[in-house]
């Protein structure tokens, strides 16, 4: 059986952590594990990635719920491709 190729989008580390951050203060200066979930899972992030997401989360004092606790649905995080179009996660 042949291997699925994923997507790739060009975006930097930069852009994924202004991303991130930017899902956050729209809840509030918080994140629930299950947003971070689906985060490194759509971008395939090695462990020094998720890290450095993790350094920019406690920089900007973003507050990580557990999934169990949080009622609200994960964070939709705007994803705009290279030809300027919007695409949601």
């Amino acid at each position: 059986m042949a291997k699925k190729e994923k997507a790739v989008q060009g975006i930097t580390l930069e852009e994924l952590e202004k991303m991130l951050i930017s899902a956050a203060k729209a809840k509030g200066n918080r994140l629930t594990q299950d947003d971070l979930d689906a985060f490194q899972s759509r971008y395939d992030l090695d462990d020094e990635a998720y890290e450095n997401l993790i350094d920019a989360i406690n920089e900007n004092h973003i507050e990580i719920e557990d999934g169990l606790d949080a009622d609200e649905e994960p964070a939709e995080i705007e994803i705009h491709s290279e030809d300027g179009q919007e695409d949601e996660t």
